[in-house]
């Protein structure tokens, strides 16, 4: 595949899944030598509220339609109970759901992760 392609995904892409009843939210910071972060927290009415991060690697996939497949390191998935997760790649090129809290990603920042605020 193309490397080129793929580097307009490299950076800090933000997810908020769900409503007030159960939400879920993801951070993904891809790097350009294809290793990432993950972030995930989830919470609700019904259900308690919860956090992991890992690190691991991304790679595009070609199913049915082509996906980021993040696969966490070795020891990573034990420790944490990170899975490997599959993203449609078009969610992060079509934010139109996004406001609606049905996936869609928002690039929050760099590969060094999120832009923090200027301090003036």
């Amino acid at each position: 595949f193309n490397i080129m392609s793929l580097c307009g995904y490299i950076g800090t892409w933000s997810s908020h899944r769900g409503c007030g009843q159960s939400w879920g939210s993801t951070q993904l910071i891809l790097k350009r030598d294809h290793t990432c972060e993950v972030n995930e927290s989830w919470g609700g009415v019904r259900s308690d509220r919860g956090s992991r991060y890992y690190r691991g690697t991304w790679s595009e996939e070609q199913k049915d339609e082509k996906l980021i497949k993040i696969t966490p390191d070795p020891g990573e998935a034990e420790a944490s109970g990170a899975m490997v997760r599959e993203y449609p790649l078009h969610e992060f090129n079509d934010f139109t759901n996004e406001k609606m809290g049905r996936g869609g990603w928002s690039r929050v920042g760099g590969e060094e992760g999120p832009d923090r605020p200027r301090s003036s």
